[in-house]
């Protein structure tokens, strides 16, 4: 009879963890970036690329910081991380990330490139905001938001190196930048892993409104040089769906 009774109680207990489980109607979402050129992945190092305004480039870093994840739905927005996550797409093991999320129907995902000032004016601090990543300047100026390096090469310029590095915190060189992507269809997460794929179209960075002139101005390493410069970002992310 006790026996009985211990196993009654046993199965209250895992029903109510199952039932438990059901009415959290949670899923992991997996957000991957993945850089591109003119619709073909990017390869790094190797591949000379062609941009509108008649330079060569080779790309041979992609790191940028994504903070303030969102998936929004029609009626509700659902906050997925406050945390900050350093994305390198040249080092396929640094190329994504994974939360948790209320199941639900989705139609675009909202981040932001940049680090929030509170964390910029409190001093460098650990895990992937650890300087030793490379991607702070000072205590002052704080942290570097986004890097694109490289070399570029033109008919009149030999060969040499661009580093594009996008900063700044304070006003008027706020260069945090929020991305809106919207998807193709729309994104169903349940109690099984949802992958999303975000296409990072780099040639949309030297290509977009009129073209960015990398010959011309190949090295970008302080806040008021990036005021111009971050928002070409907005161009870069689209749904792979």
């Amino acid at each position: 009879m006790r026996c009985d009774s211990v196993r009654a109680a046993a199965c209250q207990v895992l029903l109510l963890a199952l039932l438990t489980g059901v009415c959290s109607g949670q899923g992991t979402v997996q957000v991957s970036f993945a850089p591109s050129f003119r619709g073909a992945a990017l390869e790094f190092d190797t591949t000379v690329y062609r941009t509108t305004r008649g330079a060569d480039v080779t790309v041979s870093m992609l790191k940028f910081y994504v903070s303030n994840l969102e998936l929004r739905g029609r009626s509700d927005t659902v906050r997925l991380a406050g945390e900050h996550f350093l994305m390198d797409l040249s080092d396929p093991d640094r190329m994504a990330v994974s939360m948790r999320a209320p199941s639900g129907t989705y139609n675009a995902l909202r981040f932001t490139i940049g680090v929030d000032s509170s964390l910029n004016e409190s001093g460098p601090r650990e895990g992937a905001l650890d300087p030793r990543h490379g991607m702070y300047w000072t205590w002052a100026t704080g942290y570097i938001f986004s890097k694109i390096e490289g070399t570029v090469t033109t008919p009149q310029l030999s060969r040499r190196m661009f580093e594009i590095h996008i900063g700044g915190f304070k006003a008027p060189c706020q260069n945090t930048v929020t991305i809106d992507v919207p998807f193709t269809h729309p994104v169903k997460v349940a109690d099984q892993q949802m992958d999303i794929v975000i296409d990072v179209a780099v040639d949309a960075f030297f290509d977009a409104d009129g073209g960015f002139d990398i010959a011309a101005r190949p090295s970008v390493t302080d806040a008021r040089q990036a005021v111009d410069v971050a928002p070409r970002w907005r161009k870069m992310f689209r749904a792979n769906e």
